[in-house]
């Protein structure tokens, strides 16, 4: 399997290397996260959620979304 079996065809290779980058920075920031000591209120909220986690790929995306880049996610 090649690597550009993974990119859309309408992608650039400039806007595959961003995605790439900022996944990488996604997936080391989830990392701290799970590094940190929680409190009890944090805790509780991650009970309620069913221990549900943003995956990398959705947290560039709603990053994304959130910067107002709604084009190719």
């Amino acid at each position: 399997m090649k690597t550009n079996d993974h990119i859309p065809t309408n992608f650039t290779f400039e806007e595959a290397d961003k995605y790439e980058s900022d996944y990488l920075k996604a997936v080391e920031d989830i990392k701290k996260e799970f590094r940190l000591e929680k409190n009890l209120w944090d805790k509780w909220l991650d009970l309620l959620a069913g221990e549900a986690h943003q995956s990398a790929a959705e947290r560039v995306m709603m990053t994304r979304w959130m910067e107002g880049e709604k084009g190719n996610l």
